[in-house]
Order: structure tokens, then C-alpha cells, then sequence
């Protein structure tokens, strides 16, 4: 039976840490920014490059480092959060590389919260490229609320095996506080507070049965909170980096995650087993491949390239997010990804369905084929008063938990990558040898392109969400997107390809409201219709989008079948204004006026 919903979230408790520069109770004001759904860029931003991984040597075992050189590096330093006091730019951000050992940024916005690593001798530009890659697919540009900084170590394992329940405080220097309180505050220029509402969730349809599956017992009793199903993918959609994602589903047949009491968290892990490696306790690994000799590796002793938790219509200030990087008395032969929420009984739901959605993206290891646990726990809250649960206080007395569910279990020979769904009415995790299923309307839509036999090809990772209260699948040739105003369609091929880089439903056409169409009396003409225009496509043209004024002109004009025909061109700047030039001629607008002329 579903536990009811409070009224609202309980009012904080812990009491502000005077010692602490910047307090751990501090709140970030709501950003009054404007989601990508309902206000387009005035030109078309391309999709920044992903970073190669940049792997620095602190705090990491390489070939040529002794087990006793990394025991040093471990026992001397340790990461720490320090919030601060408001939000400020990346860029603005990253010049506290100059004041701090700065290993990592991280952000919150309504509905969401996340962070990327920052490695040593990595660019400013990789990092703001790595921060875009794991954002700008979910419609929203954050601003930095902390910073993860190494710093010599005050608390923490003084002995394999060992942990201590003393709270880690940062050391704030007041060169660092007069840094950042000569930052402006607020969001970056151009920043959105957009947030993922409410997706379109459907149980996966009977002709799911149709995917060649195998059914894999989870182990264990599955906790009463446990979702009633999920959707998991660890795949390498980039080159070199291995992204692990949960979409974690609750629809009232299960008590939702806020039946978690208080004083427990929620962590969302995935534990990676190499029996191969040589025994022993993180830090002291005698094995040089304890760090690489797994599918998925961190970035170093502790980070991620980045990690987002989605929670639609929740703030993070209140239910308080973190990436669980201590594994200070992990065997040597494990690698675990997770994150976790502080406060899981301060989660709200605006309906009955509920939905997290957790990726983390990570530098492939030089283990192809991983064997995994995949699971949710709820550890102890361990965190002293005045100090937010974190992944240095969280489940340190491993005596107290409120039970867990293993969404996969290690020994089942489906190692990572792969896909798989579980549900909690059978404990059964379905690997699915297709690697994914569509279903809702994305399948509708997918089944409507004749599925893997039609333009679209085999799906390739599970549905997640997209800008605004969207939701989009990856598949061979293409992807589907859907949203509560346009429903679902499908984009591929050439005008697929071009309309990722023209930022998707993040950029200036939005969201698709059709699949591809042949245009009327062009047989070689291709086009699809979007919330602000079109993109059409031709061999003779190849793929390109028209919007906005211009658009508006260009139907006026007879679309490709008038004077003008197809486009040749995007749209580009001339001096202030933006043009489109065309088979026939061109259309450009006039940026002081916001009239429009042709040629």
C-alpha cells in the first residue's frame, strides 16, 4: 500500500556550523530562468564536443606507482564540498583554481542537481564542455552552487578498514571567501532554471515479451519502498566514456521513497566485480589495476566525469543530493558508482506516478566485461548536526539501514554494458538482448516506423528524459521524441543528424511535431515539421532548418514549392541580423526593426 504524501517537507533541523566560512545549511534562491520549451535562442548553438577524459595522476595507482605511494597520496588528503554562499558562472567558478586544490564543481536547479569532476591539467574549456554534455541534453544550463576541493586530511581511515564518524570540515582560507564573494551571484547569462516535469510514464506494453530476454532472480527481500519498476542502461553512447543510467518508476502499487523514515538516505549504485583483481582494502590495494581493471572506472581515486540526479517538481536544497565517492573500506576487487539522496522523506509528488532518473558518466576501464551488483539502499544518516548528509557521513554504521532492492545481481554472467528491466512484482531483472524497449507512445511511435525493420533501426538505450517535460530514445538511425504539447515523433537520418546539432528540443525548433514527410512536388525532397519550423533535406541541399520570422516568410513564399525552393544554408549572421539562403534567393532578418526582407 502507498504511504500518503505529506503536506509538505519537514523543516530542516541541523544548526549552522559557526567554524564554517560558507554553511552547510545555506539555500540557493530560486532562478527565475526560462525553460527551452518556451523560449528559443535567437540563433542556432551547436552541441559543444564531448571532452576526452582527462585523468590526472593525484590519488591514483598507475604502472609505474607503488601500492605505499598511493596508501600516501590516500592518507594525507581528502575531498570536501564547500557550498557557497550563492551561485556563480562555470567560468566565474573555475578561476578558484587559482585559490584551491579545485577537483569538481556542482550545481542544483529546480527538479535537478549534478557535478563534474575537474581534473588536474584539464582546460577550462573541457570542463565547461564536460559540464555541457551531462546537462544540455535535459534542457537546463546550471549555475555552481559548491565547489570539491582536496585539502590535507582532517578526518577520515587512519588504518585499513576504518572509518571515522567525525564530519569533514572544509578549510575555507579567506582568500577563497573574498574570491567568491567578489562573484556575482545569480545564474549565468543565458542560464535556465528549466526543469523535467511530470514525463509520460507507461508500464512496458505485453509485446515487450516480443524482445529475446533473459530473466535474472534478483537476491533478497525487495524493500516495501521499492520502486514498481526500472529501467537501467550502461552503455558507451561516447567514445571512451561509459554512462550508467536508472530511471526508477513509482506508481502507488509500492510505497514511494519518502516511506523511507527519517535519519536513512537513498543510494542508487552499481557495484562492478573483477575476481580476478588481488585481494585487499581500499586505499591500500596492492593490485595496480584496482582503479582501471573494470568496465567503468572513476576519474581518479574518487571522481566522476560527471553525475545528475533528476527529480521532477523537487527541490535539492531540501532533499539533498551527493556522488558517494568514499570507499575507503572497499575491497580492492570492487569498483561502485552511486549517488545518493539525504533526505528522501522530504520528496514530494504532484500525481501518482514518481520518477528519479540518475546517470553517471565515467571513463571506460580496461575491463570489457564487468560482472555487477546493481542496487537501492537506504543507509544510516550518520552526519553530526550542522552538516549535510554526504558521502563521508552517510551509512557508517553499517548495523543500521531500512532495508534495500537489487536491481541486478552480481554472478548472473550479464556483466556491464547492457541494458535491463526490473520489476518489483516479479524481483525479476529482464536483460534484454536488444539492449532496450520502447513503449508508451514512443513505442506507438516507433511501431508506427515499422520498428527495427523501418528507417529507425534497433533501439539503443532506454527512454530518459529531455528538455522541459519531455522525454526521448536513442535508436541505430535516429531517435523519438515526445512531449505533453506535440505527442511523440520520429527524426533520423540526415535531418536526425542535423537536428542534434542544432541542440534538439533545446534549440530554436524545439520539439518535432511530425515524422519524416516527402515533400509534395519534390520527389527527392525530404523535410520534418518541428514547434518553429522545419528541416528539409535534399542530395542536392543536404539537411538544413528554417525558423522563426524567416520561416514565417518562407511559408508566405510558397515553402520549397515557391520562388525561393529549398534551403541551402542554416541560418547565419549578417552583421546584426540572421539569414537563410535558399535555391532561389534568400531571407534574411532585420534584427533592429524585426522586419523581414528578400532578395
Amino acid at each position: 500500500m502507498a504511504v500518503a504524501q505529506p503536506a509538505s517537507p519537514p523543516t530542516s533541523t541541523a544548526e549552522s556550523d559557526s567554524s564554517q566560512r560558507y554553511p552547510s545549511t545555506s539555500t540557493t534562491p530560486e532562478s527565475p530562468g526560462v525553460t527551452a520549451t518556451t523560449q528559443a535562442p535567437p540563433s542556432s548553438p551547436g552541441v559543444a564536443a564531448t571532452p576526452s577524459p582527462v585523468v590526472p595522476a593525484t590519488g591514483e595507482t598507475s604502472e609505474n606507482q607503488t601500492p605505499s605511494d598511493t596508501e600516501s597520496t590516500a592518507s594525507e588528503t581528502e575531498q570536501v564540498v564547500v557550498e557557497l554562499p550563492h551561485p556563480v558562472s562555470v567560468g566565474d567558478a573555475l578561476t578558484l583554481r587559482t585559490t584551491v586544490d579545485l577537483v569538481g564543481l556542482q550545481y542544483t536547479t529546480m527538479g535537478a542537481a549534478g557535478g563534474v569532476s575537474v581534473a588536474e591539467g584539464q582546460s577550462d574549456a573541457d570542463v565547461i564542455a564536460q559540464l555541457d554534455a551531462a546537462t544540455s541534453p535535459y534542457g537546463f544550463t546550471p549555475a555552481i552552487t559548491a565547489i570539491v576541493v582536496r585539502q590535507p586530511r582532517t578526518s577520515g581511515p587512519s588504518e585499513p578498514n576504518a572509518r571515522t564518524a567525525e564530519p569533514t570540515v572544509p578549510i575555507v582560507s579567506d582568500a577563497l571567501q573574498d574570491k567568491v564573494d567578489s562573484m556575482a551571484g545569480g545564474l549565468p547569462e543565458g542560464g535556465t532554471a528549466g526543469q523535467p516535469q511530470q514525463p509520460e510514464i507507461a508500464p512496458p506494453p505485453a509485446s515487450r515479451s516480443e524482445q529475446p530476454q533473459v530473466g535474472v532472480q534478483a537476491e533478497g527481500d525487495n524493500a516495501a519502498w521499492s520502486p514498481a519498476y526500472a529501467n537501467s542502461t550502461a552503455w558507451e553512447f561516447e567514445s571512451s566514456v561509459a554512462t550508467i543510467r536508472h530511471d526508477l518508476v513509482w506508481d502507488g502499487s509500492t510505497d514511494y521513497p519518502w516511506a523511507i523514515i527519517d535519519d536513512f538516505g537513498l543510494e542508487i549504485g552499481d557495484k562492478q566485480v573483477n575476481e580476478n583483481l588481488l585481494p585487499g582494502i581500499r586505499p591500500y590495494c596492492p593490485d595496480t589495476s584496482s582503479e582501471t581493471g573494470y568496465w567503468a572506472r572513476r576519474v581518479d581515486a574518487n571522481n566522476v566525469l560527471s553525475w545528475t540526479i533528476m527529480i521532477p517538481n523537487n527541490d535539492p536544497d531540501v532533499y539533498r543530493s551527493y556522488l558517494d565517492w568514499e570507499n575507503s573500506t572497499d575491497s580492492c576487487k570492487e569498483m561502485e558508482l552511486a549517488v545518493g539522496i539525504g533526505y528522501p522523506n522530504r520528496l514530494q509528488s504532484y500525481g501518482q506516478e514518481f520518477r528519479i532518473f540518475t546517470e553517471i558518466r565515467t571513463p571506460r576501464g580496461n575491463d570489457a566485461g564487468t560482472d555487477v551488483n546493481s542496487d537501492l539502499q537506504a543507509p544510516s544518516n550518520d552526519c553530526p548536526p550542522g552538516v549535510n548528509p554526504n558521502t563521508t557521513c552517510m551509512g557508517l554504521n553499517i548495523d543500521r539501514g531500512y532495508g534495500g532492492t537489487s536491481l541486478l545481481r552480481t554472478g548472473t554472467g550479464k556483466p556491464f554494458p547492457g541494458s535491463w528491466h526490473w520489476q518489483y512484482d516479479t524481483a525479476i531483472a529482464e536483460w534484454v538482448q536488444a539492449q532496450c524497449a520502447a513503449y508508451g507512445r514512443i513505442g506507438d511511435a516507433y511501431r508506427r516506423n515499422n520498428s527495427a525493420a523501418g528507417p529507425l533501426g534497433t533501439c539503443e538505450t532506454w527512454e530518459y528524459p529531455g528538455p522541459g517535460d519531455g522525454r526521448q530514445q536513442n535508436f541505430a538511425n535516429g531517435r523519438i521524441y515526445w512531449h505533453p504539447n506535440t505527442d511523440a515523433w520520429a527524426v533520423h537520418g540526415a535531418i536526425g543528424t542535423h537536428y542534434i546539432a542544432l541542440s534538439e528540443a533545446s534549440g530554436p525548433l524545439r520539439y518535432p511535431t511530425s515524422d519524416e514527410l516527402n515533400c509534395p512536388t519534390r520527389p527527392d525532397c525530404k523535410f520534418n515539421r518541428f514547434e518553429t519550423g522545419n528541416i528539409y533535406w535534399s542530395p542536392t541541399t543536404g539537411a538544413h532548418g528554417v525558423y522563426g520570422a524567416i520561416f514565417d516568410e518562407y511559408g508566405r513564399q510558397g515553402y520549397e514549392n515557391g520562388r525561393f525552393g529549398l534551403p541551402t544554408t542554416d541560418e547565419f549572421s549578417v552583421g546584426a541580423d540572421r539569414q537563410v539562403n535558399f535555391e532561389g534567393g534568400w531571407i534574411r532578418w532585420i534584427a533592429a526593426t524585426g522586419a523581414v526582407i528578400t532578395s
